[in-house]
């Protein structure tokens, strides 16, 4: 056997050593962790019952961890807000940017929108909201988290408009602005347990008033 190919079989042989990762990699990673079950616990128990605590132990690290990272409640809520914002805004762009390649656009972006209520985002802005209304260190992220969002839906509602009805978009902008608002007020109703079937027809319906409004 020649000396390369038992080199070769001694290597496929020997056992892969495991990836260390540095001490950044596992900080991010526990941040990470408890970010997450921030978000977890604000949406499932409210803001009032969120503590230090329960959060450490939905994200399975020590409080000693936890403090280190976050030490204390407030800190905590705010990085959990703004790690959520950043990333659910940053998919509703991309979402919103792809319907303007769809062979239907005013299907896919009514899609996108309807979905902006599925996430924990509304569930976690409204709980922190109410919190917020005496607490000026949280109003200011939720002011920046809801300028940022409304900031990224006007635009694509311009874009998406324009596209729609190029030689007057004004009135699909205010078609497609009233379909956002209503899918907000069906998060809110939803989060206090009416999931009423009616909500979908009543969004189908406004979806065929913007069509409507297209086509006059």
């Amino acid at each position: 056997m020649s000396a390369k190919l038992a080199n070769s079989k001694l290597s496929a042989a020997a056992p892969s050593r495991p990836i260390r990762r540095t001490q950044k990699e596992r900080a991010e990673e526990t941040q990470t962790l408890l970010l997450e079950a921030t978000i977890e616990c604000l949406s499932e128990v409210g803001y009032a019952k969120t503590t230090s605590t329960l959060v450490a132990q939905r994200a399975g690290v020590s409080r000693g961890a936890q403090t280190h990272h976050f030490p204390n409640k407030i800190s905590l809520v705010i990085a959990a807000l703004e790690h959520l914002s950043e990333s659910l805004v940053e998919a509703l762009d991309r979402g919103l940017a792809d319907c303007l390649r769809k062979p239907d656009v005013l299907d896919a972006f009514m899609r996108g929108i309807w979905r902006t209520k599925e996430g924990p985002l509304f569930a976690c802005a409204m709980e922190v909201a109410v919190a917020a209304r005496h607490d000026p260190e949280l109003s200011e992220i939720v002011r920046d988290g809801d300028a940022r969002l409304r900031q990224i839906i006007d635009n694509h509602v311009k874009s998406t408009a324009k596209m729609l009805r190029p030689h007057d978009p004004a009135p699909v902008e205010v078609a497609l602005h009233q379909s956002v608002l209503l899918v907000h007020a069906f998060a809110l109703a939803e989060m206090f347990g009416n999931h009423s079937p009616s909500h979908r027809a009543l969004f189908d319906a406004m979806a065929n008033k913007v069509r409507a409004v297209i086509s006059d």
